[in-house]
């Protein structure tokens, strides 16, 4: 018998991807199980009538995995897989026996923005031994600071060092609590079971200065951010603004992808979406308004 990458059985449906002969798994089967950590490049395949999957994988050995998982994946997302090693159209594949999520971890903002400007581990490691916690602030009072603890370093290493550094006095000088803030998010996030990617990219993201609801744009849907917004962790650093210009924007944008795959077209009265939006939501005339122009302005 043959198996379709949804699972169903020959016959029983479309014939697309039926090559692929069911497995019976024994007790020897069980020693050849292996596992790793992968992050999730493509949703291939996802049954809707049940929790099998296929996905390209970012490994070495197994370009794709396939089996049943038996929560929400994305793409972006970190799994621990274990599985028997097998083929597709002969290339490897991993039969997946098991999945869990993996979490990212939690990451200083300041570790975050030395990553991102290029400035190794060892060398963040090393200006932090050398002048203890507030080394940005004395790299940035003396710049030859940087010549005197990495002789050999280049004019564009010691740029990056300057750049981070002062990436990180400007953090600094936003509030003592932007590391608790950047916490409070990052368990938010992880609550509302935000992709991984997002979690990761919103690391350094301040939102003591900028609206959760600016997280949609790298991928976090818009009842995830409202969940967020609610929860707990932020409460305590950003009470929940129902007004939040960001907030009317998505919920605007949301409702008319909605309506229009309703409709099949986006000729709706204006009118009425204004008033669906004031009855879902409880929205003032004027956010609604000016979240509707600002789609129109982004839409031509």
């Amino acid at each position: 018998m043959s198996i379709r990458y949804d699972g169903a059985t020959q016959g029983a449906g479309s014939t697309k991807y039926v090559d692929k002969p069911q497995n019976v798994f024994s007790a020897s089967d069980r020693a050849e199980l292996i596992t790793f950590d992968v992050c999730v490049q493509r949703i291939i395949h996802r049954s809707p009538s049940s929790d099998w999957h296929a996905l390209s994988i970012a490994h070495s050995e197994f370009p794709t995995a396939a089996g049943d998982i038996f929560f929400a994946v994305e793409k972006g997302d970190r799994l621990r897989l274990t599985g028997r090693p097998s083929q597709y159209r002969n290339k490897p594949q991993l039969v997946i026996i098991r999945a869990e999520r993996v979490l990212p971890e939690f990451s200083d903002p300041r570790d975050v923005i030395f990553a991102r400007h290029g400035v190794t581990k060892n060398r963040l490691c090393a200006l932090r031994e050398a002048y203890g916690d507030d080394f940005a602030e004395c790299v940035i009072t003396e710049p030859r600071k940087i010549d005197q603890l990495f002789p050999r370093a280049r004019d564009a290493g010691r740029n990056k060092i300057l750049k981070a550094c002062a990436h990180v006095v400007a953090l600094k000088a936003q509030g003592s609590g932007s590391v608790r803030a950047a916490r409070a998010l990052y368990q938010a996030l992880l609550s509302v079971q935000a992709p991984s990617a997002v979690v990761e990219r919103a690391q350094s993201f301040n939102i003591e200065k900028r609206s959760i609801y600016s997280l949609c744009e790298l991928g976090l849907s818009f009842e995830k951010a409202d969940a967020a917004a609610h929860s707990p962790y932020l409460q305590s650093i950003v009470p929940f603004d129902p007004h939040d210009p960001g907030r009317i924007v998505e919920a605007a944008r949301l409702h008319l992808e909605r309506r229009c795959r309703l409709r099949g077209d986006g000729g709706m009265p204006l009118s009425l979406i204004h008033g669906e939006l004031r009855l879902q939501y409880g929205l003032p005339d004027d956010p609604i308004m000016a979240s509707l122009s600002a789609l129109a302005t982004c839409g031509a």
